[in-house]
C-alpha cells in the first residue's frame, strides 16, 4: 500500500527524514540554487585559494593530483568544482561496442526499461515517458536499459559521450531544484522527472539510440553544455527542444559538458541495441569516467 504523500510527490518517511523534505519544501530552492551559484562564482584572493580548495579536498576525499591545473590557478569555487583532469587520467576503454561510464559516480541503479519502468530507490519507480515528456522519444527507450550515477561532491563534475556517434539534439526541462542525495530519492516520487534536466539525445555507433539526462539539485541548478550554448537556471532562460541537422559527430570520451557542483546522470540505451551491462557490475559501486559499462552485442567480442 502507497504511503501518503503531498503534492509535489513527498512521501512520509523515517522522522528525520521527513522533517528534512518537509523543511526543504518551504525552501525557495530555485532562489537559494541560484544564490549558491553566484557565491561559487565570487573571486576568491590568490593568497587563500590553495588553502580553501585543499581544506575542502580534505573534508570531502577530493584528489586534488588529478587536477589539470595547480590549485592557485582556479579563481573560485566554481572553476575548482569544474575542474579539468590532467591527461590520461581516465584513460577510455575504446574496445569496439563498449559503452562507458561517462562520469566519476556511484552506480546507484541499472537495469531494463521493463514496461517503461525504471527503479528510482527500493519500492519507488518511474517512467521514461514522464523522464522525456516525449511519447515518441520516450518508446525509442521502452525494454532498452537505463543506469543511475549520482555524483557526490568529491568526483570529477564534467560529463562525456559513453559511446561515439552523432548528436541529434537536446531538450532542457524547467523543473523543481529538490536534493538528489539518498533522502530524497528515498522520499520523493519521480524525484528525477519533476527535477530541472537537460536531455542529450545520440545515435551511438550511428544507430544506437541513446540519452544522456543531467538532472539538477538544489545548490546545482546551473548545467551546461560543451558542444551548444546552453546554460540553466540563469536568468531568461526557458524550456526549449533544440535539433541538429545531420547531427554532430562526436569521439566516444569527448566532453558533453558540465554540472557546476555535483548531481545525478540518468543514462538511457535504446531497445533492439543488443546491449547488455558487463558482468560483475554491482549496484552501488563507484564508477569512472571511461569504465566499460557494457557491450552492444553487434561489436562485442566473441574470444
Amino acid at each position: 500500500m502507497s504511503r501518503p504523500h503531498g503534492s509535489d510527490g513527498v512521501r512520509a518517511g523515517s522522522a528525520a527524514e521527513s522533517i528534512y523534505i518537509q523543511v526543504l519544501r518551504m525552501l525557495p530552492r530555485k532562489a537559494l540554487s541560484q544564490a549558491v551559484g553566484r557565491l561559487a562564482d565570487t573571486r576568491i584572493p590568490p593568497p587563500l585559494r590553495e588553502t580553501v580548495y585543499t581544506t575542502f579536498a580534505a573534508q570531502f576525499g577530493v584528489n586534488v593530483d588529478e587536477a589539470e591545473l595547480p590549485m592557485s590557478s582556479y579563481t573560485s569555487v566554481n572553476a575548482f568544482f569544474t575542474r579539468r583532469l590532467r591527461p590520461g587520467v581516465r584513460p577510455i576503454n575504446s574496445d569496439a561496442g563498449c559503452v562507458v561510464s561517462p562520469v566519476d559516480a556511484r552506480l546507484s541503479q541499472f537495469g531494463v526499461i521493463s514496461g517503461g519502468e525504471m527503479v528510482q530507490a527500493k519500492g519507488r519507480t518511474f517512467q521514461v515517458g514522464d523522464l522525456l515528456q516525449d511519447p515518441d522519444d520516450a518508446d525509442r527507450f521502452r525494454g532498452g536499459h537505463y543506469a543511475t550515477l549520482y555524483l557526490s561532491p568529491k568526483d570529477y563534475h564534467r560529463i562525456h559521450f559513453p559511446a561515439p556517434g552523432s548528436i541529434q539534439g537536446y531538450r532542457y526541462h524547467p523543473g523543481h531544484l529538490w536534493p538528489v542525495n539518498a533522502a530524497s530519492v528515498n522520499h520523493v516520487d519521480q524525484l528525477f522527472c519533476v527535477n530541472e534536466r537537460v536531455t542529450v539525445f545520440m545515435d551511438a555507433f550511428d544507430e544506437v539510440p541513446m540519452a544522456v539526462i543531467l538532472v539538477g539539485a538544489t545548490c546545482v541548478g546551473r548545467m551546461s553544455l560543451s558542444f551548444d550554448r546552453l546554460l540553466t537556471n540563469v536568468p531568461g532562460c526557458r524550456a526549449e527542444r533544440v535539433r541538429y541537422e545531420g547531427g554532430k559527430q562526436v569521439d566516444r570520451g569527448a566532453e558533453l559538458g558540465m554540472f557546476h557542483l555535483g548531481s545525478t546522470v540518468v543514462m538511457l540505451i535504446g531497445r533492439d541495441s543488443g546491449f547488455s551491462f558487463d558482468d560483475g557490475l554491482v549496484k552501488g559501486e563507484m564508477m569512472q569516467l571511461g569504465q566499460k559499462l557494457g557491450w552492444v552485442s553487434a561489436s562485442r567480442p566473441t574470444g
